[in-house]
């Protein structure tokens, strides 16, 4: 046999032994594994194939653009995460565009029985119309999931998460009939890649709507905009279009919002289901509660994150009891607010307490000092996004109960801000309040749909 024949023989041989390896590595893993194994594959492959179908969809808008409104679907499985207002409000003013609210049970939601949901919903379209919005339910209850695309019948569909998908509409079925946007319900602060730009969502939206272009050239520097199907844009976040709005508004009431997280750690039981820690409710909830009580010269605003109830009750840390008491004495005390109408809140206040990552950036847009609770010494935070590492630094972050009463006492008694002009100068720097992002988002569709 020639040398040429054996080589050969050694190369289909080797081969075999590879793929069988291969093969059984896949057989030996569970579903989980194959799937985070077969991702860098099959995502990127999917993303061609939505870029084909979105194609198909902007061809025919583009030709009906100018013949008939374009019908624009928000969707809202949770009251308090509807940050697209600004959005909604400067879309319906328009002769282009129809806007409309989608609702459907949150994952939470769907454990409840069908008359349960229905008054889930019901409270949920109650809240929209209230304000004079259009709104449709999409639940299937008989079904138990979302109305097809073909049903919902919408031009336009924006997301604001990565993780209620299902119940929320598929993507797969949205791309069909719909352009689909992204912008998150909160606001940058912590880089968390999978969060941030690896869920299966990113891989298929047809436009991720970011902050700023710093953002997206960070963004891009991490993942391939290649693996995506549409194009990251930098227009803004709506959730903080009012403090564009009334920059120059005049505060009157001096609120001190304490608002905690609910991602706390839990000795009783293992949770592994968060990519991160921040909460210190359970360090400091009680303490802060004392100190408002101690001190009713002060007006007080409870702005607690809305699974924060749940988890407590959840993980048995306390009892139903001891929550509703909490809850209550809060109510009693001043303020509580459990939904997204807490811009004005923010506006009249004059600090914030809290450890939830979304309002570090969010609340920094008002120019007014934030007392950060640090869990664990940091140990359990994600790294802070590189566009917003200065602004965090200007924080009074609090390590344990020494820093919690000086702060207190340093910003919501004494009215001392030392770091205030630090603070505002990176807000400047990171273009927090110079921007309409409704306005470039509504701009955006429209010289997308001219061309």
């Amino acid at each position: 046999m020639s040398d040429a024949s054996q080589a050969n023989k050694r190369i289909a041989k080797n081969t075999l032994v590879i793929y069988g390896l291969f093969l059984f590595t896949i057989i030996s893993m569970n579903k989980a594994k194959i799937k985070n194994y077969l991702r860098p594959i099959i995502y990127p492959l999917r993303a061609l194939f939505f870029k084909y179908r979105y194609a198909l969809v902007l061809r025919r808008l583009r030709k009906q653009y100018g013949k008939r409104k374009i019908k624009v679907g928000f969707l809202v499985s949770e009251l308090s995460k509807w940050k697209g207002q600004t959005v909604y409000e400067l879309m319906s003013k328009t002769q282009d565009f129809e806007p409309v609210m989608l609702i459907y049970p949150s994952p939470l939601d769907i454990q409840y029985d069908n008359a349960r949901i229905d008054e889930i919903l019901e409270e949920k379209e109650t809240y929209f119309r209230r304000s004079g919005m259009h709104v449709r339910n999409i639940w299937d209850k008989s079904k138990q999931r979302s109305l097809p695309s073909s049903e919902i019948n919408v031009d336009i569909v924006f997301y604001q998460q990565t993780w209620d998908i299902p119940p929320a509409p598929l993507i797969g079925d949205v791309s069909r009939r719909s352009l689909s946007f992204y912008f998150p319900y909160y606001m940058v602060s912590e880089f968390i890649p999978r969060l941030d730009l690896e869920m299966y969502l990113h891989y298929c939206i047809y436009r991720y709507v970011l902050l700023n272009e710093d953002l997206i050239c960070f963004y891009k520097r991490y993942i391939k905009a290649a693996n995506y199907t549409g194009k990251m844009v930098g227009l803004g976040h709506p959730c903080i279009d009012m403090f564009h709005l009334k920059k120059d508004y005049q505060c009157t009431k001096d609120y001190v919002i304490y608002a905690p997280h609910f991602s706390f750690k839990c000795d009783r039981h293992t949770r592994k289901d968060l990519p991160f820690y921040s909460s210190t409710f359970l360090e400091y909830g009680k303490i802060i509660l004392n100190y408002a009580k101690n001190h009713p010269e002060i007006k007080w605003v409870f702005k607690p994150h809305p699974r924060l109830r749940t988890e407590l009750l959840c993980y048995n840390v306390w009892s139903k009891k001891e929550v509703d008491d909490y809850y209550q004495s809060w109510e009693e005390i001043g303020i509580a607010c459990y939904d997204s109408h807490y811009i004005d809140l923010f506006l009249e206040s004059k600090a914030m307490i809290t450890d939830c990552c979304s309002f570090l950036t969010e609340y920094s847009c008002t120019g007014k000092p934030l007392i950060r609770l640090i869990p664990d010494h940091g140990n359990t935070l994600p790294p802070p996004n590189p566009a917003l590492k200065k602004l965090q630094e200007c924080f009074y972050k609090v390590f344990n109960e020494v820093d919690l009463f000086e702060f207190l006492d340093m910003v919501v008694l004494q009215n001392k801000d030392p770091n205030r002009e630090d603070r505002l100068k990176c807000v400047r720097e990171a273009h927090l309040t110079d921007n309409y992002a409704a306005q470039n988002i509504t701009d955006y569709i429209r010289e997308l749909l001219a061309q």
